[in-house]
């Protein structure tokens, strides 16, 4: 998957986040996003810093991380993704408007679509499975307004991601100022080390890295795939989680017409790289294409959390 225009991430939100309201991939994701984060809580309440990588132009998923963690990083390769998620943090004229899906994380935090969300473990209706309990749900944000609020309050900088096998190196691109996102940007050079980001600003490792539909849908192959969910496994501190999904069982995807080619998977497949990479998997659910109801749904969505083991 790659923006290389404004045009392209404008076509890829109006295929698949434009409706008029959530689908059943949507609030799966979502509901998947919510208890992997809360999985990565700290049990002596130390501030929970999560990246989401690969993340623009699509903010759905780091409304969850806004209302969980303390301190969000937000990461894209191209220009264009980026450009799209700092619109919407500074309030531009234009910028997507992400109210439905934040209107939903709403009511996850409050505990009332049922399910995970009040603190169950094991398997769910959706077929889900769980290793780990789940702690309590985080508090409150009532109003789409209060969970867009959290998450312009929680990012500390918009990043440039480039995965590799190794790591992910990370450079810095913007941060909110003084008056925060709405006034001028805060100058805050950083550096990159080895493949894993070091410097002013920006965590060696993160109590949770978030990536959905990041590494299938840049990758041919299953060997390829698997690299770079190491490479991103490689940014997990101890005892922190991986909250990722992929498309299982497609050759590609489409944005108005255009199709773009992806690595064919299987859940195991997906599995097995994270274990690979060194984590344990403590959540897995597989969406199965019986549930779909539009046609932007994709058949067989897997999503997972998986925790770096505590040093």
């Amino acid at each position: 998957m790659s923006f290389l225009t404004k045009g392209e991430s404008d076509a890829y939100l109006r295929t698949y986040y434009a409706g008029e309201s959530l689908d059943g991939e949507d609030t799966f994701l979502l509901q998947g996003t919510m208890d992997g984060l809360r999985l990565a809580a700290t049990p002596t309440g130390e501030p929970l810093t999560c990246i989401e990588l690969g993340c623009g132009p699509v903010l759905a998923w780091a409304m969850c991380a806004g209302v969980v963690a303390d301190r969000v990083w937000l990461a894209e390769a191209s220009t264009s993704g980026r450009e799209a998620v700092l619109d919407w943090l500074r309030g531009a004229d234009g910028a997507f408007d992400w109210d439905k899906f934040a209107g939903h994380v709403a009511v996850l935090t409050a505990g009332t679509d049922g399910g995970a969300a009040a603190g169950g473990a094991g398997a769910g209706a959706d077929g889900s499975t769980s290793s780990d309990a789940l702690p309590a749900a985080p508090a409150p944000r009532a109003t789409s307004g209060g969970v867009q609020a959290a998450l312009r309050g929680a990012v500390v900088a918009v990043l440039d991601a480039r995965l590799t096998p190794g790591g992910v190196d990370l450079t810095h691109v913007a941060s909110p100022g003084p008056e925060g996102w709405a006034g001028p940007a805060a100058a805050a050079p950083v550096t990159t080390a080895g493949g894993v980001a070091t410097g002013a600003g920006i965590p060696e490792r993160f109590r949770a890295v978030v990536m959905h539909s990041v590494a299938d849908a840049i990758t041919e192959t299953v060997e390829a795939f698997a690299e770079l969910v190491r490479g991103a496994a490689a940014l997990v501190a101890p005892g922190g989680v991986l909250v990722m999904s992929a498309n299982t069982d497609v050759d590609e995807w489409r944005a108005e017409g255009k199709a773009f080619r992806q690595v064919r998977l299987s859940a195991d497949q997906v599995t097995d790289a994270v274990v690979s990479a060194g984590l344990t998997v403590v959540m897995s659910r597989l969406r199965s294409k019986t549930d779909k109801h539009t046609t932007t749904e994709t058949d067989n969505t897997f999503v997972l959390a998986a925790r770096r083991p505590a040093e």
